[in-house]
């Protein structure tokens, strides 16, 4: 009997080990059926998340290229209103004269330009000291010369005309670089341009070169265009470079303000007055909140275009800061 026991109790217990298994079974596999649904519905979320993320960051890169399109639209806009007025002003300023005048308007941050025959050739007169400063300029920034190199006076160097060397200068006298271009941009000195001149080559070779613009069988002929790209030269070199900087410095303190300067702040204005016969010009960097570069030549006009002159600068000054 007490076998017989043994063997019902082992029978027993083996039946219920087998039950017990089953149900451990049974609850791993609910378990991991659980954890896969949950594993599969946060992934389904996360897609739909993820999904929601693209598209919302794709409608804010068209609601920002929007934008961009409409801000250059609007820019363009306001650039042509401006252009339009200062088209109108100038022309209620020269009349029917507008064949006497070359005008290049550039304002340095937004790229807009007016121009009134920029590309006619007019004569340079004193306005070619810009380029033979910055041949210097190039001459001292490759060690060529230095700003204490002497420079001796030839009878050859002899002009008429005003400067500081008019009347008081001798066969042989010397002068530093750096007195002589003082001289020929501040006071318009002939005779010191004339002994810059000897250490430099081909202006009219050096103004190609820079502006891919060629005024060939014109003696100390130039654009406005052409005046307009090396004062662009100038203003942009300026902000590295010492030696075109003194260049800047030495056209903000020109002697003569009867033009550009006239009617809006000299000390921003950064010139280099012409005069000829008949030709009468002005060209700058004018260094207000907006900068911008503004050459004005003249034909056969005289004291009226010396007074235009000033005419336009101010309305182009007005114009350019939306004060007009």
């Amino acid at each position: 009997m007490k076998h017989k026991k043994n063997g019902t109790y082992n029978k027993d217990y083996k039946q219920n080990d087998r039950s017990y298994r089953k149900i451990v079974i049974i609850l791993i596999s609910t378990i991991m059926i659980s954890l896969s649904v949950s594993l599969l519905c946060f992934s389904k979320q996360v897609d739909t998340q993820g999904e929601e993320n693209v598209e919302e960051h794709s409608n804010l890169n068209e609601e920002a290229e929007k934008e961009s399109i409409r801000k250059k639209e609007e820019d363009i806009e306001i650039s042509m209103q401006k252009i339009n007025k200062i088209s109108k002003k100038v022309s209620e300023i020269v009349g029917d004269k507008k064949e006497s005048y070359g005008i290049f308007y550039y304002d340095i941050n937004s790229g807009l330009q007016y121009t009134l025959n920029s590309d006619v050739g007019f004569h340079a007169a004193s306005t070619i000291k810009v380029p033979i400063a910055m041949m210097i300029a190039d001459k001292l920034d490759n060690n060529e010369i230095t700003k204490d190199t002497k420079i001796k006076y030839e009878e050859s160097d002899n002009c008429d005309g005003a400067g500081e060397l008019q009347g008081r200068v001798s066969k042989g006298d010397e002068f530093p670089v750096i007195d002589l271009l003082k001289y020929m941009i501040e006071d318009s000195d002939n005779i010191a341009t004339s002994m810059l001149k000897k250490s430099i080559g081909s202006v009219s070779s050096y103004i190609y070169n820079l502006t891919e613009i060629s005024m060939i069988g014109e003696s100390n002929f130039i654009t406005p265009r052409q005046s307009g790209i090396l004062l662009k030269k100038i203003y942009e070199k300026a902000e590295e470079d010492n030696n075109y900087r003194d260049i800047i410095n030495l056209m903000l303190k020109t002697n003569t303000h009867d033009r550009l300067d006239k009617k809006i702040p000299k000390n921003m204005v950064a010139h280099k007055i012409g005069d000829y016969e008949n030709y009468v010009n002005d060209i700058g960097v004018i260094y207000s909140e907006r900068p911008y570069i503004l050459c004005i030549y003249t034909k056969d006009v005289m004291e009226e275009g010396r007074e235009n002159i000033a005419d336009i600068s101010k309305v182009i000054y007005d114009i350019t800061l939306d004060k007009l």
